[in-house]
Formats: C-alpha cells, sequence, structure tokens
C-alpha cells in the first residue's frame, strides 16, 4: 500500500477547501438556472393559454357577448364574472367593460349586506339615546336613574322613509363647509352616511332590507315625572367609515 506523503495530505485538504469554497457559488448557479426554467415556463403556459382563450373566442364571440349581456340584465352578476373570466386573456375590450360593471355590482351588493350587519347588531335603544345625548349636550344622568329618565322606542321604517329621504336630497343639495360641525342644537345634525347606504335609502325600488331604522327617544325630567318632558325622533344608519352609525333627526323639542 503506498505510503501518504505529507504532499499528497496538503493537496487532499486543499482539494475538500475548494470544494467547499465553490459548494455555495454552484449552489446559486444552479437555482438561478432552475428558477430561469420555471419563468420560461411560466411564460410558454401563459402564451399557450392566452392563445387558447383567444381561439375559443373567436369560435362564438357574438354568441358569448349576447350571454353575458343576457345574464347581466338579469342581475346575475357572478354568473358574468366566472363566464367573462373564462376569456380575460383573449384582451376583448367588450368583454372586459362587461366584467367591470359586474364586478362593481357585485362589490355594492357585499358592502350592502356589511351596512346591513352593521345595522341590524347597532341600531340599539342605547345607540339612539347616545346620539340625542350628543346632540342637544345633554349631561347623562347617574347610571342608577338611566333607565328612569330616557327611554328608547323602535318605530317602523317604512313609516319614516319618505321624509328621510327628503332629509338626505336637502343635505345633497346644500354644500358642506370643511370643518363645519357635525352637532348643533336644537335637533340640527347632517350625517355623513355610506353613498351605498344613501343609494339605498333613495331607491323607491329596493327590494332588500334597509339598512336604517328609526327611534322615538323620551327624557324625562326626574324619574317621578309622569310623562317625558322632552322627546326627539331619530334615524340611525351606517355612516362613511363602515364602522358606526351616524343619525339625522326628523322631530326635535322646540328650544326653550
Amino acid at each position: 500500500m503506498p505510503m501518504i506523503t505529507r504532499t499528497g495530505i496538503l493537496v487532499a485538504l486543499g482539494a475538500i477547501a475548494l470544494s467547499a469554497a465553490l459548494a455555495p457559488s454552484a449552489l446559486r448557479a444552479w437555482q438561478q438556472h432552475r428558477e430561469v426554467q420555471r419563468l420560461e415556463a411560466a411564460r410558454a403556459a401563459l402564451a399557450n393559454e392566452t392563445a387558447a382563450q383567444k381561439a375559443a373566442l373567436a369560435e362564438r364571440r357574438d354568441a358569448v357577448l349576447a350571454e353575458l349581456r343576457a345574464m347581466q340584465g338579469a342581475g346575475k352578476h357572478d354568473e358574468v364574472m366566472r363566464l367573462a373570466s373564462r376569456y380575460r386573456l383573449a384582451d376583448d375590450a367588450d368583454i372586459q367593460s362587461i366584467f367591470r360593471l359586474s364586478a362593481a355590482a357585485v362589490s355594492q351588493r357585499q358592502t350592502l349586506e356589511r351596512m346591513r350587519a352593521l345595522a341590524a347588531t347597532q341600531c340599539t335603544a342605547d345607540a339612539a339615546i347616545a346620539a340625542v345625548q350628543a346632540l342637544d349636550a345633554v349631561p347623562a344622568p347617574a347610571p342608577s336613574t338611566t333607565t328612569a329618565t330616557w327611554s328608547a322606542t323602535a318605530l317602523p321604517l317604512r313609516d319614516s322613509l319618505a321624509a328621510i329621504r327628503a332629509q338626505i336630497r336637502r343635505a345633497l343639495e346644500t354644500p358642506r363647509h370643511e370643518g363645519e360641525g357635525e352637532h348643533a342644537p336644537h335637533g340640527e345634525h347632517a350625517p355623513r352616511l355610506h353613498p351605498f347606504v344613501i343609494q339605498s335609502l333613495l331607491n323607491e325600488q329596493e327590494t332588500g332590507v334597509v339598512p336604517a331604522c328609526v327611534w322615538r327617544v323620551a327624557h324625562q325630567a326626574s324619574a317621578t315625572a309622569p310623562t317625558p318632558t322632552d322627546a326627539w325622533t331619530i334615524w340611525l344608519a351606517p355612516s362613511a367609515n363602515e364602522r358606526t352609525l351616524d343619525f339625522g333627526v326628523l322631530a326635535a323639542p322646540k328650544p326653550p
């Protein structure tokens, strides 16, 4: 068996060290090569899919457009989006326009659903009382007398919709100045509502649940007073921030 010389050992150690030094560089080069291959495969797949969608659309474009428009006219916006998505890579201007309209309709529907859930959760007697207390800066009674001095009664929304719509239209027609106060005395208040909520309230053909509520809030001078001395009728609806309710006043006590 040949003897291992000192020189041989040094040569072997040097080769090992060189291999260790080159390993990270070789690994990076291999990873870069694989990434280039992956990107090239993805580009080729995208090109093939694009060509396939363009060919499929070219065969029946008129029929596809007619079907999309019919579904959109029937309010089937989710189906419109599913069908239009099958031709998204074809880059057809008419299909893209139809898709955007239905996508906007779906977004509005989903937002209104959230607003209805918000109103269902936050349209409470406590919220109505708090709104009136903030409106006229009435000092809140002590906790032990809160129930006795304040009360709130829910009223049918349909009975107040005409008045609410008139109030909203007046607010839309009145310019609002930057920094204008949110609350003013004697029942003056311009709510900042979510645009979709405004549209829902103004839409007389609305068949869904309108995200709003109406309350009559009464205040007794004392727990022993036989009848309330002041009463407000207010309506609440989701505000522009999509997290809280804002309100409008339909009736308020006359100022002293």
